[in-house]
């Protein structure tokens, strides 16, 4: 028990610590066209407690993202403090791709999945990713992928639809189950209040 205790206390300094490190800029590999979707967290990443509803610290921002409950029936929102930066959305995504760090959550992406590309255009963000998002899962596991994603991109006010692609084109489903042939909105009521 005390043994566990001293790692979580190490690992919450390291967060603490590698989100200090603001004045550092992302390199040519962390830019949108080129970073990988199943990233670990962004070092700078900082989870904010639940509840908390304070202002982000000069020069970060928020980004929510959605991950799976552990009973398979909703989407429990996480937030992260993050810096600035002119990509967002793939901010997101990156953070999306990491393990989850509150209980009751689970990861919905596969650890095999990249994200190719990204990029918003008329109110739609097109995410377009490897061929390994299509491990198939299970109907119920592809509809909170599927929610996860779309949820956790329409948090962007300039993003009010999703489309899949995978290699570059559009897939009837991702895994055999939820229509993704056509951008797909917001959906409030997977979200656990």
């Amino acid at each position: 028990m005390m043994r566990d205790i001293t790692i979580a206390c190490f690992l919450m300094a390291a967060l603490f610590l590698g989100g200090c490190a603001s004045d550092m800029k992302p390199s040519a590999a962390q830019t949108p066209a080129t970073t990988p979707g199943a990233a670990a967290t962004p070092p700078a990443a900082v989870l904010v407690p639940p509840g908390d509803t304070s202002q982000p610290e000069p020069g970060t921002m928020r980004i929510k993202v959605y991950r799976g409950s552990n009973d398979a029936k909703w989407l429990l929102p996480e937030v992260f403090q993050v810096k600035k930066n002119d990509h967002p959305a793939r901010t997101a995504m990156e953070l999306l791709a990491a393990p989850p760090h509150g209980s009751g959550m689970v990861g919905l992406l596969p650890k095999e999945a990249k994200i190719k590309g990204l990029w918003v255009k008329d109110e739609i963000a097109y995410v377009d990713f490897s061929e390994a998002i299509a491990q198939s899962a299970g109907s119920t596991s592809e509809r909170l992928l599927v929610a996860a994603i779309v949820n956790t991109l329409t948090e962007f006010p300039e993003v009010q639809s999703v489309q899949f692609l995978v290699e570059g084109k559009r897939r009837a489903t991702l895994q055999g189950h939820v229509d993704i042939s056509e951008p797909l909105s917001r959906s409030e009521k997977i979200i656990k209040r």
